[in-house]
């Protein structure tokens, strides 16, 4: 996961900077959208294994999916529970 507190939302607020809970919100929504793309990733892989013949590649691609799929409702539940922005 990258940690540059850069962001192109701009949460920084007239008062200054973004604060500790703002940087990790912009962390937790990064880390969230890399979740959600992985997991189309491992969709395209699986399918393009399935084209091949590989059933045993496509079932573990599926199963990375499903996993990826857990990573991010966690993620969306941890955001959930740092409340408003």
């Amino acid at each position: 996961m990258h940690h540059d507190d850069r962001h192109p939302h701009g949460l920084s607020s007239p008062a200054g900077p973004p604060t500790p809970r703002e940087k990790l919100r912009i962390r937790l929504e990064h880390a969230l959208r890399h979740s959600v793309e992985h997991g189309a990733s491992y969709r395209e892989l699986a399918l393009e294994a399935e084209r091949l013949g590989e059933r045993e590649a496509a079932r573990r691609l599926q199963a990375l999916e499903g996993l990826s799929a857990e990573q991010a409702r966690a993620l969306e539940e941890a955001l959930a529970a740092l409340g408003g922005p």
